[in-house]
């Protein structure tokens, strides 16, 4: 008799985490093996609250809409189980004869999925417990990239380049602007700012990557360049921004901590815009993307969406195959043209790690062409968009 398959989706969204959702499903309708497919509401917690949906209902034209739908459709989560709250998952499972577990979320999912795993195989269930990453920071080890963070950095590379125009409009009255991006404590995102800038452009972008302490001092001396240069400046900081010292930038005014304990920002964007403001005695504008660069699902990144039903797909393959405490991995092939292939790795590598962006990625302010070189193929389908655009006279 066929076995059953549960899905749920956890963790901040990305603009592609509907793809892979839809994979799941496809793969999960197109095998024998499998009976009865659910989907968790809100992520673990539909499991433990009983709230299921079947999805082997769905056909294809929905499925394909949903391919192209941002946000979370399942509804996601962030939430760890209790150690005192696995057993009944084991046994919510057991009672509907679900031998495949899938979960689409980033390291601290991972660390829930891992646990689940390890109960599994302790209580001797045949349960195949795997994970679908995902994430728009980029910072899960053992890949090449995560689902998300294609049509993420995009998104943040289309805006520097249009707010860079805006900037430069009105460098008489506004010269100075300050962007505050997403990526925790990782500068992935922070660095696809510069995407679309070619090396040796005299665009005054200046980059400021968690992986290296902002200094009030020496930010202070790049701008004050940048404007005796090009009369403006745009600054890209991450929402995580250290000193040297590893203190958060900012304020830290009402800073929250979220159920898997990662504060929120302190606003490293509003500090910035106050120190150029008060020591420049300029004024500067701030922009912080927010939640944009989580939903933001550009049509032409085809690729991300592509690889992220990819991944689901391969995830219920894995499981099909007898693999369990895994999450499936993208990495690229070294030559080229660009290709990944997708494997997997052992979750107890990704729960809980981050990936920052390596020392050969930056250069100062300005990213390394070594990323530059890297991230290329994963922007390409948005980079025709920046290219029509004319600069300010």
């Amino acid at each position: 008799m066929a076995s059953g398959l549960v899905v749920g989706q956890s963790g901040g969204v990305t603009p592609v985490i509907n793809a892979s959702l839809a994979g799941v499903i496809a793969q999960a309708l197109a095998e024998t093996a499998i009976g009865p497919v659910y989907g968790m509401r809100h992520g673990v917690r539909g499991l433990l609250e009983r709230d299921l949906i079947r999805l082997d209902g769905l056909d294809e034209a929905f499925l394909q809409r949903l391919r192209g739908t941002p946000g979370a459709w399942l509804g996601s989560c962030r939430y760890a189980p209790e150690e005192a709250e696995l057993q009944p998952l084991l046994d919510t499972l057991a009672e509907l004869d679900v031998r495949y577990y899938i979960y689409i979320g980033g390291n601290d999912s991972a660390d829930t999925s891992a646990r689940l795993a390890r109960l599994a195989r302790y209580r001797g269930r045949g349960l195949h417990v795997l994970n679908v990453p995902k994430t728009i920071d980029n910072d899960l080890p053992e890949m090449d990239h995560c689902p998300g963070y294609a049509t993420a950095a995009a998104y943040v590379a289309l805006c520097t380049r249009l707010l860079l125009l805006d900037t430069r409009a009105m460098r008489r009255e506004e010269p100075l602007r300050v962007v505050e991006v997403k990526g925790r404590h990782s500068g992935w995102l922070t660095a696809a700012a510069a995407a679309f800038a070619e090396p040796g452009s005299a665009w005054p972008l200046l980059i400021y990557a968690p992986e290296q302490p902002l200094e009030s001092e020496r930010v202070l001396r790049e701008v004050d360049t940048a404007l005796s240069r090009c009369g403006h400046a745009l600054l890209v900081v991450s929402e995580h921004a250290e000193d040297a010292a590893g203190r958060p930038v900012g304020e830290g005014r009402n800073v929250q901590r979220d159920a898997f304990g990662h504060d929120d920002s302190h606003g490293p964007g509003a500090f910035l815009q106050s120190l150029l403001q008060t020591d420049l005695k300029t004024r500067c504008r701030l922009e912080v993307l927010g939640a944009m660069q989580k939903v933001a699902l550009l049509p032409q990144i085809a690729l991300d969406r592509d690889e992220a039903f990819a991944c689901g797909r391969h995830a219920v393959e894995l499981a099909l195959a007898g693999e369990s405490g895994a999450c499936v991995t993208l990495n690229r092939e070294p030559d080229a043209p660009y290709r990944i292939t997708l494997s997997s790795a052992p979750l107890e590598r990704i729960a809980r790690s981050e990936r920052p962006l390596p020392a050969a990625f930056l250069n100062g302010s300005t990213p390394a062409q070594a990323f530059r070189d890297w991230i290329a193929p994963l922007v390409a389908e948005a980079r025709p968009l920046a290219e029509r655009l004319v600069e300010t006279a």
